[in-house]
C-alpha cells in the first residue's frame, strides 16, 4: 500500500469511525450505529486509490506531462465559499501529486503554496506549519523528499480537521481530487482503442465512483451537497451502461470524458 493510499485510509478511518460532524443527527448516533459505520468505513477505505497511484500509472505508460491539464494557481482567488474551497483543495492536491510523480519540482512549489493558502482558509493550517514550509524550501529539487513532505502535511492537516469537527467537507475534498485526477487521465487518451490500458483503468474507476457516492451517504451529506452528489450520480449512470462482456465503446468513453470535464469545469469555475 502506497503512502498516499494510507493517507486516504487514515481520512476515512478517522472521520467515518468517529463520526465527527456538527449535525444534531450525528450527535445522537448510537454505539450500534457507530460499529456499523466502522465496518462500512473499512470497506470504503480499501476501495479508494490515491492520485499518486493513478499518476504513477500514467507516468509509466509514458504519458507526457502537460501544465495545461492542471487548474491554474491564480484561480484560487475565485473560491470564496467553504464548499468551493474544499473542492478545490482536492483539485490542487491532485495537481500537486501530478507534479510530484512527473518530477516537475518547479511547479510543485506553486501548487504546495496554493494548497497551503486554501488549507489556511479552511482552518487546516496546522498541516502546513513553518517547519513544513522550510522543508519544502530546502528540498524543492528533491522529488522523493517532496513526496514524503506532501504526505506528512496532508496527514497532519486531516488530523487537525477531525479535531475541529469539520468532517462535512471530507467528501468535497475527495471529489475534487478524484475528478481532477480523472480529468488528467481522460485527456491523456489521444485516440480511442478499447485495448488501451489507460482506457481500461478509466473504465474500472466505476468502483471508486461507487465509493465516493457511498461516502456522501454514509456521512448523511447526500442532501446537503445534493448538487455535487447529483453530478457524480449522473456520471455513475453513464458508467453503468457499459456492457461487461462487450467492453467500453468509443461513444461511452466519450460520454464519460465529457461528463468528467463538465464536472471539473463546474468545480474550478
Amino acid at each position: 500500500m502506497t503512502r498516499f493510499l494510507k493517507w486516504y485510509c487514515l481520512i476515512f478511518i478517522v472521520f467515518l469511525l468517529k463520526g465527527c460532524t456538527q449535525t444534531e443527527q450525528e450527535s445522537t448516533i448510537t454505539e450500534e450505529d457507530l460499529e456499523s459505520r466502522k465496518s462500512e468505513a473499512e470497506k470504503i477505505a480499501i476501495k479508494i486509490p490515491s492520485p499518486i497511484e493513478t499518476y504513477s500509472f500514467l507516468y509509466f505508460s509514458e504519458v507526457k506531462f502537460s501544465k495545461e491539464n492542471m487548474n491554474q494557481v491564480s484561480n484560487h482567488s475565485k473560491y470564496l465559499t467553504k464548499e468551493k474551497k474544499a473542492l478545490n483543495l482536492g483539485v490542487y492536491a491532485s495537481d500537486l501529486s501530478y507534479c510530484v510523480v512527473f518530477k516537475q519540482s518547479n511547479y510543485a512549489l506553486d501548487y504546495f503554496s496554493v494548497s497551503k493558502k486554501i488549507a489556511e482558509d479552511l482552518g487546516l493550517l496546522e498541516g502546513f506549519n513553518e517547519d513544513v514550509i522550510k522543508r519544502v524550501d530546502n528540498n524543492i529539487s528533491n522529488i522523493d523528499s517532496l513526496y514524503q513532505i506532501t504526505n506528512d502535511s496532508y496527514t497532519t492537516a486531516i488530523k487537525y480537521l477531525e479535531a475541529k469537527g469539520n468532517s462535512d467537507i471530507l467528501p468535497l475534498i475527495l471529489t475534487g481530487a478524484w475528478i481532477e485526477t480523472m480529468n488528467i487521465a481522460v485527456k491523456s487518451v489521444k485516440k480511442f482503442n478499447p485495448k488501451n490500458e489507460i482506457i481500461s483503468r478509466i473504465r474500472d474507476e466505476i468502483f471508486v465512483l461507487e465509493s465516493l457516492l457511498k461516502i456522501y451517504e454514509t456521512l448523511n451529506l447526500k442532501e446537503q451537497y445534493k448538487q455535487y452528489y447529483t453530478w457524480l450520480d449522473e456520471l455513475y449512470f453513464i458508467y453503468t451502461q457499459i456492457d461487461e462482456n462487450k467492453g467500453i465503446t468509443e461513444e461511452q468513453f466519450n460520454d464519460i470524458s465529457t461528463q468528467i470535464k463538465k464536472i471539473r469545469a463546474l468545480i474550478i469555475s
